[in-house]
């Protein structure tokens, strides 16, 4: 969890958690950038909005550190019109999270939201569905515009 704190008072303003727990965490001053690594060995970027009333994270880029045994493999192609085609990989390994990897710009993302290991994943147009010892079976749609899976 990651807690932001007003200086002032120490007042708790906001809270942040993964689905891992965080190892370590540095701010990146020139950039405004909040850098997170988590006990699964990934790195997390996020970018730090801070205004005066406000304080929020997004999360700009993933890069993916510990994979352990890979038990599918499914490949997309296509986004949109079948113009615009854009190779990605989506894996699944022995985690309850699921790996995209853009093949074209090479940005990684994890898809959570199962709460044991994913077994197996099939890729249907936009469409991922995923299965896992959890006794799920989730359908995930592709968020164009950011490339984030939204089940």
């Amino acid at each position: 969890v990651i807690k932001v704190f007003e200086m002032e008072t120490g007042e708790c303003i906001k809270e942040f958690s993964g689905q891992h727990d965080f190892l370590r965490c540095q701010y990146l001053k020139y950039k405004k950038q909040l850098l997170l690594v988590d006990n699964q060995q990934n790195l997390s970027l996020f970018d730090v909005h801070l205004t005066e009333d406000e304080f929020d994270l997004k999360l700009n880029q993933e890069i993916i550190g510990y994979n352990d045994e890979i038990i599918d493999c499914q490949m997309m192609g296509y986004q949109g019109t079948f113009e615009e085609y854009v190779p990605r990989a989506i894996v699944a390994v022995n985690s309850d999270q699921v790996r995209y990897v853009n093949l074209d710009t090479m940005k990684t993302s994890l898809i959570t939201g199962h709460s044991d290991i994913v077994l197996t994943i099939d890729v249907v147009d936009s469409y991922l569905v995923t299965g896992a010892k959890d006794n799920t079976v989730k359908l995930w749609i592709i968020d164009e515009e950011d490339g984030v899976f939204k089940g």
